[in-house]
């Protein structure tokens, strides 16, 4: 344990606006590959099966050291507080600022641990927060809605496939390519996003659009590591107001 103080964002705000600092252990935990070994009769090889290339996930704590700001009335109210940030049932982005190159997904996976100070016990305690995390991480750079590249190239520079997610703006039909494969978009009236894992496509939340669209093998583009191409092109009529992608570059825990 080294005596640097991090902090942590999560749920759209640091651990920083709750008065509390992350111990920045040099230890770090790794995701597995999720294998399946079966003995051979009579050998002593074993067949080995990758399940499908997963991973398996993992759980990371934290040690805090953690001062009551003033706008807290005493420590009940602060770690009310602290439970309603971290409160969630799903995966969020976690941010450590010690590691700015790269997002986490995470839900809390414990309730905190708290302890007071004795000679303190109004204003200082510690806790423990555990975070369930998927195998993966995400890179920053590829985090956030960005324009397509200018000269239709783009590096996947992590060694694991990107499923990068795209929404464009616009009246008519489209035609997206990538790496020399269609994506065709028939239809289209304002809105459309494609989502890069699950390949569904909607307008908002409640508006679908899978009709309107027809994927190469029924699945989003895929992203290998390395050089890839894009285009994207209105088709005769159309017109487009805008379009952004998200690339999602991910590597292993």
């Amino acid at each position: 344990m080294t005596d640097d103080i991090g902090y942590i964002s999560y749920h759209g705000k640091s651990s920083a606006d709750f008065g509390f600092g992350i111990q920045i252990d040099s230890k770090r935990v790794h995701s597995a590959p999720n294998l399946t070994f079966n003995a051979i009769p009579s050998s002593s090889i074993e067949n080995i099966f990758d399940n499908a290339h997963s991973r398996s996930p993992l759980d990371m704590s934290f040690s805090c050291t953690i001062d009551r700001p003033t706008r807290f009335d005493d420590m009940d109210d602060l770690e009310d507080a602290i439970m309603d940030w971290l409160d969630g049932a799903d995966f969020a982005p976690l941010k450590l600022s010690w590691k700015p190159a790269y997002i986490y997904m995470a839900v809390v996976s414990t309730a905190p641990d708290f302890t007071r100070t004795q000679d303190y016990i109004n204003f200082n305690e510690t806790a423990t927060i555990t975070f369930h995390m998927q195998p993966f991480k995400y890179r920053t750079d590829g985090y956030y809605w960005q324009s397509l590249p200018n000269n239709g190239q783009i590096v996947n520079p992590e060694r694991f496939n990107a499923y990068p997610d795209w929404h464009f703006k616009g009246s008519g039909d489209f035609l997206l390519t990538v790496n020399g494969m269609p994506y065709q978009f028939n239809n289209i009236s304002g809105d459309c996003y494609l989502d890069g894992r699950s390949a569904d496509c909607f307008q908002d939340q409640v508006t679908t659009l899978n009709d309107n669209v027809v994927l190469t093998n029924n699945d989003a583009p895929i992203f290998p590591t390395g050089l890839n191409t894009i285009k994207f092109e209105p088709q005769d009529g159309a017109t487009l107001e805008f379009i952004e992608w998200k690339p999602n570059w991910r590597r292993i825990l």
